[in-house]
């Protein structure tokens, strides 16, 4: 369940074969409508929900892919109740 105003995910990137972070490329979205993730930190993401109501859905997706190994790729799917 997510409260009402919100919450902040993140996502951990394991058994990628990079040196530096910076070569993985995350996307995020929410109910389908792409989200930017957080300033210096795009392995996070802040889903706000104010005006959702009680009991509706929020669809999260996570993605994060090797940009110097396009075959290295994963992504998560979540499905949140608001509170």
């Amino acid at each position: 369940k997510v409260p009402a105003e919100g919450i902040t995910l993140g996502v951990s990137a394991f058994f990628f074969n990079v040196v530096d972070t910076a070569d993985l490329q995350f996307s995020w979205s929410a109910n389908n409508n792409t989200l930017q993730g957080q300033e210096g930190s795009a392995n996070t993401v802040a889903i706000r929900t104010e005006n959702a109501k009680p009991k509706d859905t929020v669809l999260v997706s996570a993605n994060a892919l090797n940009s110097t190994n396009p075959s290295e790729f994963a992504n998560n799917t979540l499905i949140f109740e608001v509170q």
